[in-house]
């Protein structure tokens, strides 16, 4: 097998993408509580909150892949992230809920929080579709284009 170069810049790319998606990561549960409980439960758009759970980390899976096809075999390490502020805010404004089934609108504390954490997401995912083009498969590409589209429209139904 070939000699990786250990300084290749979309594997330095995607490691540090990864770590900053891990790190918003954070606080995908208390985040998205949040938006769950802000739409009526069933609506399509909180269907989408919901069905976003594991996005987060399977977009980080597929830049640590393209980061060892890259040559950078540190990529999965398991080693957490710090959280990031985004996530330490929106845990710090987090109240849990006094009922599953029940709608709680976003007090405009947390709802200044969530769209921070979603313009962070955006930023970040937005980045996944730049590295495209040394991804071992188009799968990066695409899911963070699924990603963004959903998330671009739950951010717009959040500012309401």
């Amino acid at each position: 097998m070939g000699d990786f170069n250990q300084n290749d810049p979309a594997a330095a790319a995607a490691v540090e993408l990864r770590k900053r998606l891990r790190a918003l990561a954070a606080g995908q549960s208390e985040a998205f509580d949040l938006l769950y409980h802000q739409f009526k439960a069933g609506s399509g758009t909180a269907a989408k909150v919901a069905g976003a759970a594991t996005r987060l980390p399977y977009l980080a899976a597929l830049l640590a892949d393209l980061a060892w096809t890259r040559g950078d075999h540190a990529a999965h390490d398991g080693t957490l992230p710090r959280p990031a502020p985004e996530a330490v805010e929106i845990k710090r404004v987090f109240r849990p809920h006094a009922s599953m089934k029940q709608r709680t609108i976003m007090n405009d504390e947390q709802r200044l929080a969530v769209l921070a954490y979603l313009d962070a997401l955006l930023v970040e995912v937005a980045c996944c579709i730049d590295l495209d083009a040394h991804a071992p498969s188009p799968t990066l590409a695409r899911e963070a284009r699924r990603f963004l589209g959903d998330f671009k429209e739950i951010r717009a139904a959040a500012t309401l």
